[in-house]
């Protein structure tokens, strides 16, 4: 008979057993959470028309614009890339946190809308406002195998640990250098 107990025996949200330990293992160890802290790099290079690429840990994400501009519109922007980056976010920390508690997940989704404040600013044709988004609208639907307050719970931890909404919650400065070659 294993000494494990049988909650770790067993993956859960698509998580191993193993990985699931080691999470766990890792979580109660801030010096190797700090470790996740970063710096994350991204490298974006222009490849013609409004499209761009960029590298990030030997992934490609490619970038392109509506059709409506101009472009090809063979590719999400970077600001739908950016909405798309808060949910993304919010659903790791949900399933993270719901691996870690034993609660086994049977839908999540995660729906973020924003609208831009002044997109004249972008295009030039304003000098005032803020192109970018007033604020963005998070709606998520989660069911699980725990109580609806535990799954609210759930929610509320990975919003408030999620690194990608909790930068655009606090304004992080952009500070910009550029090289003309």
């Amino acid at each position: 008979m294993s000494d494990t107990p049988p909650t770790l025996r067993s993956g859960i949200n698509g998580i191993s057993a193993g990985d699931r330990a080691m999470i766990i293992d890792q979580l109660s160890d801030a010096r190797r959470v700090r470790a996740f802290s970063g710096p994350w790099d991204v490298t974006a290079r222009w490849v013609t028309g409004f499209r761009s690429t960029a590298a990030v840990r030997g992934h490609e994400i490619r970038f392109d614009q509506p059709g409506d501009v101009g472009a090809d519109d063979s590719d999400p922007t970077p600001h739908e890339y950016l909405l798309a980056s808060i949910a993304g976010c919010l659903i790791a920390g949900v399933v993270m946190h719901a691996t870690v508690q034993g609660v086994r997940l049977s839908s999540l989704t995660v729906e973020v809308a924003g609208t831009f404040d002044n997109v004249l600013k972008w295009a030039g044709l304003d000098e005032s406002g803020n192109p970018g988004y007033r604020g963005a609208e998070v709606r998520a639907r989660i069911s699980g195998e725990a109580a609806d307050d535990v799954l609210r719970d759930i929610w509320d931890r990975a919003l408030a640990g999620s690194p990608v909404a909790q930068t655009i919650n606090r304004r992080t400065p952009v500070l910009a250098v550029v090289d003309v070659v």
